[in-house]
């Protein structure tokens, strides 16, 4: 059974399967509408059955913003291609903390714009790119239902960072420039924090 508190709106038993399920198809579902193209599936491996105390509302933002990123680096750097390389999604439970890993092969990013993803405003949306202004209308539309409406405009990942200060937790980039990203959500387990959390 779910089970949350009301004061923090902490869900006790929330399965990180699940929701990067629910996040990843968000992330394909704007992808598909916007390039018309195959997509890339999305793999869940490590401790699967992970189920932790943390806050919804937290972790659909930063794994939306990060799985939209994955989505759009994968099919733009293999348009060539119908077969898209996979996004691997791996889990990992340690007695005081939980990771989440976000791999993909998108060809990385440049060490120029791996400095300035965490400054507010700096985005590597580009209009010239193959894809169309929809990417914003749709992520806008979803943003009414309280999904991210930031799109293109430098916001997303600066602030899945502060989300994951707020929670003593962090967000890592590991980029190959050329090759691929890893990303790394590394949060504390919240049992200990719960009486401190003011939302």
């Amino acid at each position: 059974a779910v089970v949350s508190t009301q004061s923090t709106g902490v869900n006790t038993k929330l399965s990180l399967k699940s929701v990067i399920r629910r996040n990843a198809a968000f992330a394909a579902n704007v992808c598909q509408n916007v390039y018309m193209d195959t997509l890339p599936d999305v793999i869940i491996d490590g401790h699967r059955e992970t189920t932790v105390a943390f806050i919804p509302n937290i972790i659909d933002y930063v794994l939306r913003e990060i799985l939209k990123n994955s989505f759009r680096a994968t099919v733009e750097a293999h348009s060539n291609t119908a077969e898209k390389p996979p996004i691997v999604c791996t889990l990992c439970n340690s007695e005081d903390h939980w990771t989440i890993r976000i791999s993909d092969r998108g060809n990385g990013m440049p060490d120029d714009v791996l400095k300035k993803m965490s400054n507010y405003c700096f985005s590597s949306y580009k209009p010239e790119n193959h894809y169309s202004p929809a990417f914003g209308e749709i992520v806008n539309h979803y943003g009414e239902q309280q999904a991210s409406s930031l799109a293109g405009f430098g916001v997303g990942i600066p602030v899945s960072k502060a989300y994951m200060k707020f929670v003593q937790g962090e967000i890592q980039h590991m980029t190959m420039n050329g090759i691929g990203t890893d990303v790394y959500i590394r949060v504390p387990h919240l049992n200990g924090l719960l009486s401190t959390l003011q939302i």
